[in-house]
């Protein structure tokens, strides 16, 4: 879900900004420049979580030998209903992303006409010769620094009429700011602003860079003046006379800045300069390994983060790793532990409009691989059955783009052959077709459940698992996610359990005691109460 990505982001953004203010509140009492954690800030916030999910897709799976037939409930087709169309996540995503383009577009236009002001203005500076530097003379704009490729300093008119000395320290201001290469810094944060508009760390770390930017600037142009107070007071004067301009380093860029700035300049000795270096270094530290634990970069990537290992992980016994005859036979599916299973939230197969007008129903039968990674092998797509070739042809379009939890062997993901009914339903049909067992050796072993137009809601009382005390005492966290029917009357059928995901065996074994014990609403279709399959995830958190 791009929302989940974009609050991914924003939470690991805010860990590096934090990183960075500690690291520049370190090297300020090193008396050190303090620019490089901020432009390292910004280059990280803004690439890698873009970085990060192309990244996840283009590692290749380990080659493993193809695993068993795995027989899954059908997938009901809905007409009228809401599988048939884009699932709320996936509304909500397009929204996301039609609000950033939006976003993004708006401040370039901005960017693209500050351009041409900066250029208009370059053009009709008049070109003077100040106390022996060459600048452009403007009527209001600066004093500033103009220009990436070849950066100018540009004055207003007004300072011609400065003293010598006061002018003298202008101009050493910007051109310190030449020096370093100012510009390109200011460019890459109107930039980084541009291309995410919508996270506030990135607008964050853009003013502190412009912060550190210019008391780095301060502290070069200061070496060798005795007089602070006089520089101090020269920038409150540039700051109430100056026309600002948003992609140039200028002398005093920002009236809120001043007070820092001028701190900053009357700044001397530190007290416990190494015991606050060594508390900020550390907080630093921590909030970098932060953004980078497991659970923030598998969400920015599009997985969820491993679970640490510990002694504990070790409480319950593995189960053996099965022995696969060959890669090219057909095995059974207790050859795997657990078999590949459709994701939650994946886009299903589009009922034929001309089917649907006609009321015709139907059922496609389909056998595949799903790749070690979740993804199908579209060229593995084989018809076991279907009752019209536009159902099949919509279920092919569709399994190009769908995603399974995939089958685990020891603890690793493996390729597997899977067969997979898909069910074409009408809402408020009065009987929904079944998928005969017309197969030889590949007949369903599994019922057809239909999906029920409300889905039936846990009733209260329910005891959760138990969270596992060994688990608990080593900080282990984790999920379970299981599948499972209830029946007519609410209770889950406990033969039909399955778990689909498993952050560790012990969490796996603490909800399938308790799930038995959980009651349900009776799912209803057409006021008569049926089967229904459903998926629960459970969560132990030792924060909540």
């Amino acid at each position: 879900m791009i929302a989940l990505w974009m609050f991914t982001a924003v939470l690991f953004s805010i860990l590096i900004a934090a990183g960075a203010l500690a690291t520049e509140h370190a090297l300020r009492a090193l008396r050190r420049p303090t620019r490089l954690p901020w432009l390292f800030a910004i280059v990280a916030a803004v690439l890698w979580p873009l970085a990060a999910p192309i990244a996840s897709r283009l590692m290749p799976p380990e080659p493993e030998p193809i695993g068993a037939i795995s027989v899954q409930p059908a997938w009901v087709v809905g007409g009228d209903l809401a599988n048939s169309a884009a699932s709320w996540a996936e509304r909500a995503d397009g929204v996301a992303l039609m609000l950033w383009a939006l976003a993004s577009g708006t401040l370039l236009v901005q960017l693209f006409r500050a351009i041409r002001v900066l250029r208009r203005a370059r053009v009709e500076a008049k070109a003077h010769i100040v106390d022996g530097e060459p600048v452009l003379v403007t009527e209001s704009l600066g004093p500033a620094v103009v220009g990436l490729r070849d950066p100018r300093i540009i004055v207003p008119a007004w300072l011609l009429h400065l003293d010598a000395p006061l002018r003298e320290l202008v101009l050493r201001h910007e051109r310190e700011h030449c020096r370093a290469g100012d510009a390109r810094l200011v460019w890459l944060g109107v930039f980084a602003t541009a291309l995410v508009p919508w996270n506030p760390a990135i607008w964050f770390m853009t003013r502190r860079l412009r912060l550190a930017m210019e008391i780095d600037c301060d502290a070069r142009t200061l070496r060798g003046v005795d007089d602070h107070q006089q520089y101090g007071k020269l920038l409150l004067l540039i700051a109430g006379r100056q026309s600002s301009a948003r992609l140039m380093p200028m002398l005093a860029e920002s009236s809120s800045n001043l007070a820092r700035r001028i701190s900053a300049m009357r700044q001397t000795n530190v007290r416990y300069r190494g015991v606050r270096v060594a508390i900020l270094g550390a907080v630093a530290a921590g909030a970098v390994v932060a953004a980078c634990s497991p659970r923030v970069v598998g969400n920015l990537g599009g997985t969820t983060g491993p679970v640490p290992a510990s002694a504990a992980a070790e409480a319950t016994p593995a189960k053996p790793k099965p022995t696969f005859v060959s890669p090219n036979d057909v095995l059974t599916e207790a050859q795997v532990e657990r078999p590949a299973v459709i994701a939650p939230g994946t886009r299903v197969p589009a009922y034929p409009k001309a089917l649907r007008d006609a009321g015709v129903q139907g059922t496609v039968i389909a056998r595949f691989v799903v790749r070690a990674d979740g993804s199908v092998d579209t060229a593995s797509i084989q018809t076991l059955q279907s009752d019209h070739k536009d159902f099949e042809t919509s279920v092919r379009e569709a399994l190009a783009g769908m995603r399974f939890l995939a089958a685990t062997v020891g603890g690793k993901t493996v390729p597997q052959f899977v067969q997979q009914p898909f069910q074409f339903a009408l809402n408020g049909a009065k009987e929904t077709p079944r998928v005969q067992n017309a197969l030889t050796t590949t007949a369903l072993a599994k019922p057809v459940f239909v999906v029920a137009a409300g889905e039936p809601k846990m009733l209260p009382g329910f005891v959760g698992p138990t969270y596992p005390q060994a688990l608990r005492d080593a900080g282990v966290e984790g999920a379970v996610l299981v599948a499972f029917v209830v029946d007519r009357d609410g209770s889950i059928d406990v033969s039909t359990i399955k778990v689909l995901k498993s952050d560790h065996p012990a969490f796996e074994a603490a909800v399938l005691e308790a799930l038995p014990r959980a009651r349900f609403t009776p799912p209803m279709i057409d006021g008569k109460a049926v089967r229904q399959l459903l998926q629960r995830p459970f969560q132990f958190s030792l924060n909540r």
